[in-house]
């Protein structure tokens, strides 16, 4: 059976239940669960932040958008 491709993000798994009763109180995760949502998490936070110093601070402005805000009159 070929494995399925790597992705960013895990899939979520459907591993909350709701309490016996249907009460509203907190939804019941199994603990490896729980760790492995979390390092996912983690791990998407990692990619983030590796990923912003490579970003642009602020897209550029073309020239004729910023002779018409130069032109425009402070409020």
């Amino acid at each position: 059976m070929p494995t399925p491709p790597k992705t960013s993000r895990p899939p979520r798994l459907p591993s909350a239940q709701p309490e016996p009763g249907g009460g509203t109180g907190p939804l019941a995760v199994h603990p490896k669960v729980f760790r492995d949502e979390l390092a996912a998490a983690a791990g998407w936070v990692a990619d983030y932040l590796g990923q912003i110093a490579q970003r642009p601070v602020a897209r550029p402005i073309p020239p004729a958008h910023r002779q018409a805000l130069a032109a425009g009159a402070l409020p």
